[in-house]
This record gives structure tokens, C-alpha cells and sequence, in this order.
């Protein structure tokens, strides 16, 4: 059982790319519906995009005056500044809020014992590895650490 040739082996026929699976193509009745469905698919599109020589000096045209004005770009300096003004505006116009002390709640930690244990533990472990101690003499031999 042979395969069918893929969607891209298709349009590489197509357009010209490629000319593999021909042989394939010859013999499979399913990969002759693609393929005479993709070409009327270009066949349609082709078509369906043509336009008169008018049409395309026009076209030029425009584009070439276009291009040929200077970009308006004093248009479009007017928003930046009026974006800031605004926002300096906002912010001497709104006075700041004043904030209530906030009295932290004792949590649960401070309160039981297994909350001291969790506190006496991470206040004595020590955090470097002791595989670390040679390295760490390495950069301060005095013991001074920075």
C-alpha cells in the first residue's frame, strides 16, 4: 500500500517545485480529485485577481503620491503632550490619601508552640552547605565574609 502525496507535494507540483509522486499520481484516483481541486482552486483564484491595466496605473499612482508627501507627523505630536498634561494635571489636582496605621494581627506562629518551634529552628539553621565551607576559604582566608 502506497502512500498519498500530501497537500505540499501538491502545491510544489503545482508551482513547479517538484515533480515527485508523479507516478503515484498517475495510479490514484483519490490524489487526481486533490490534485484537479487544487488546480481549479488556483484557477479560481487567478482569475478572480485580475485587473485591468486602468486599474493598476491608478493604483501606482496613488501609492507614488503617497509616498511622496511627507509623513504627518506634526498631526500626531499634539497627543504625547496632552497625554502628559493630562497626567500631571491628575496628579496635582487629586490630593494624596492619608492611610490609617495599619496594626498587624498576631498570626498563627507567634501564637502556638509550634509556631515558636518553626521560629527558634529558622532562627538557628544555618543556611550555606557545609560542602561550601572550602570554596568560601578560597575567596576570604581571614573568615571575613562580605
Amino acid at each position: 500500500m502506497s502512500l498519498h502525496l500530501s497537500d505540499d507535494q501538491l502545491v510544489d507540483r503545482l508551482y513547479g517545485i517538484s515533480d515527485a509522486g508523479s507516478e503515484h499520481l498517475d495510479r490514484c484516483p483519490e490524489c487526481q480529485a486533490r490534485w484537479s481541486h487544487i488546480q481549479e482552486r488556483r484557477h479560481q483564484a487567478v482569475a478572480s485577481t485580475s485587473a485591468s491595466h486602468q486599474q493598476l496605473r491608478k493604483q501606482r499612482r496613488q501609492i507614488l503620491s503617497r509616498i511622496s508627501q511627507p509623513a504627518p507627523v506634526l498631526r500626531l505630536m499634539w497627543a504625547p503632550a496632552t497625554a502628559a498634561l493630562i497626567l500631571v494635571a491628575g496628579l496635582v489636582i487629586t490630593p494624596p490619601k492619608a492611610h490609617a496605621p495599619v496594626t498587624p494581627e498576631p498570626t498563627i506562629a507567634e501564637t502556638t508552640e509550634i509556631g515558636w518551634f518553626e521560629d527558634t529552628y529558622s532562627a538557628t539553621r544555618v543556611l550555606e552547605p557545609r560542602a561550601a565551607t572550602p570554596i568560601r576559604q578560597l575567596f576570604f582566608p581571614e573568615g571575613v565574609a562580605e
